[in-house]
This record gives C-alpha cells, structure tokens and sequence, in this order.
C-alpha cells in the first residue's frame, strides 16, 4: 500500500546562531540564496515569512535568552512510499535556524573554541571588592557582519556587571558563568589590530591569582556575506590581584566640581565604615555611607545636590580590629 513517512528526533536544539541571523537578512534583501527546506527551516516564528523577527529569535535563543521556537526544534522532509518492495528513504532534516548546517552533534559544553582564541596580554591590578573593566582587543584587522561568542569567566573569583560595545544591538545574556553575545547587521563593521571589540565589567569577589576568560566551542564570527572566519585572536589583560596594606581615603575627581564628583578608599580589612560630608563649620550635611565593608576598594558618587558653593570637608572614620581610624580631604564645590 501507498504511506507516508515522517521522521522525528528527540536530541536538543543547536547550531542556529548570529551566522544563521545574518543569512536570513541577506535572504530577505535577495543576496542570499536558500532551497525550499531550508527557507522553511528559517521560519522559526512560524508566520510562513522569514524576516528579521526569525533572526532575531535565533540570535537570543543561541544566547539562552528564550529557550524554544514557535516552529519546534527540528524540521524534516516526509516522504510518499509504496511497500510492496522494501526500500531505504532519504529524508532531509534540520534544527530550525541552522541554516548554514552546523549543527553539532552531542557538543562538549566546556569545550573551548577551535576558530577563536582569548590570551592575556597585559596586566591589569586589581583589589577585592574592585569593580574592573577587561577590554577584549582584536590582535588582527576584522571585518565582520555577524559574531556569536560565549566567554566563560571563574565566577567563584567575580561577579559579572555588565558588557559595552559600540556594536549596536547586541544581545548579551550571563547565565552566572558565561556571558554569551550575539550580534548581526547588514553593515558590516571593520577593527584594527589592537581595536577594542567590547569591554567586561566585573567585581572581584575572592582574591586569587588564576583568573581566565575562555572562549567556548560555540563562539564564531563570520563576515558579511555570512561566511565563518577561522583562526581568530582576541586578548584582554592579565589581572593581577592586589590587597591595600593601610587605609586610604583618595582626592576627590574632579575637584573643584560643579554638579557632581566621585569619592574612593581602600581598607585592608573588613571594617566598620562611616563616610560622610562636612561644612566648614564641621557641621554634617550629607551621609555617604555607614555600613560594614569588607577589604578592596570602593567608590561613590556625590552629586552637589543642595549644597552651596564652598569649601567642604570628606570625613571617613573605620573601626577596625577596635581602634577608629579617620582620615579627611577638602573639597571645593564652585
């Protein structure tokens, strides 16, 4: 008799990424050519139109912003056969959003990436309870119109802030041990060596000299005709961990200030803080902060507020390991 065979596969979703965000907009604009199937398989929306809402759902499903598609995980052919005879059927199948085939199958998650490598150049010194900024830089001149990267970062040492690049709309999504970001764009954007792709921000959280980012198996970048670039290098600074031996209490920046101006010290030891503001007849006007604070680094913002033009004084006192300690600057507000 006459039957029909349909095919379906239980393994988990991979393979779409900013690549595959690319060749639907080049699709879409008609410099991009997709067989029947798979411009089926670009539908992950299922709106029976492919178009930027498909790449874009492709691009925060890679990053694990959204974790399915309207159409499913996977598309395959059916097939119109005859029994009377046995016979073998051939049936196309694809994970919904791969469109360039790069589906893997039963990838090593820790993997690291073959195409693309992050190496420590620099130094960059840092103290516990410091936010710090690594910038990752390009060792060779790019050009690029799609880019897929997961940085994996210890986060028993740090905790993720947040990522700046002039790539406008990039999707960027930390799962607290991996940053993955994903970008694409028509207009393709050229690097020099040493140029800055994007920035991390981080605090330290636990001293420790063995800080790594590592880029995974599933980073990639591709130019703007959406072919994958190989042999790709990437550096940030070495960060090198420090501890303050004294308590410090540094100038205020900018001083004078106008509107607003930023306050730092360092303790080198937990302790309890009091930092607070001062007119010149020592009465306070403004409380900072007075909490307990561990060792490193720390920072805030004092905006003038209502307080008149004049000389002011910042007054910072720590207990600690119970002897009060207290240290001051002036400060000119214009």
């Amino acid at each position: 008799g006459d039957y029909t065979v349909e095919a379906a596969y239980g393994a988990s979703w991979n393979g779409g990424n900013s690549t595959d965000a690319l060749i639907i907009n080049l699709f879409t604009i008609g410099s991009y050519a997709l067989s029947d199937f798979t411009e089926l398989g670009a539908d992950v929306n299922a709106s029976t139109i492919v178009n930027a809402t498909d790449g874009l759902l492709i691009k925060r499903r890679t990053i694990g912003s959204i974790n399915s598609f309207p159409s499913g995980d996977w598309l395959f052919q059916s097939a119109a056969v005859n029994m009377s005879n046995s016979q073998n059927v051939d049936l196309l199948g694809m994970c919904f959003g791969d469109l360039n085939g790069s589906y893997v199958t039963q990838p090593n998650k820790n993997a690291l990436s073959s195409d693309i490598s992050l190496t420590k150049s620099g130094t960059l010194s840092v103290r516990e309870g410091e936010t710090f900024v690594l910038d990752i830089t390009t060792e060779q001149m790019l050009e690029f119109g799609a880019l897929t990267l997961s940085i994996d970062y210890p986060e028993n040492m740090v905790e993720f802030v947040q990522m700046s690049t002039a790539l406008f709309g990039m999707e960027v999504n930390d799962d607290g041990s991996t940053i993955n970001m994903a970008w694409s764009s028509l207009n393709a954007t050229s690097l020099k060596a040493r140029d800055v792709l994007l920035s991390l921000e981080f605090v330290l959280t636990k001293g420790a000299d063995d800080f790594e980012l590592k880029a995974l198996w599933n980073c990639e970048i591709a130019n703007d005709k959406a072919s994958v670039l190989s042999n790709l290098s990437f550096n940030y600074p070495s960060v090198e961990i420090s501890n303050p031996e004294e308590i410090t209490l540094y100038q205020n920046y900018p001083n004078p200030f106008k509107n607003q101006t930023e306050l730092a010290f360092t303790l080198p030891a937990n302790g309890a803080v009091t930092l607070v503001i001062c007119n010149y007849l020592g009465e306070k006007v403004e409380v900072i902060t007075s909490d307990y604070l561990h060792p490193g680094k720390h920072q805030y913002a004092l905006k003038r507020g209502n307080l008149a033009s004049g000389i002011y004084q910042c007054q910072l006192s720590v207990m600690m390991d119970g002897e009060l300690i207290q240290k001051s600057i002036n400060m000119i507000i214009d």
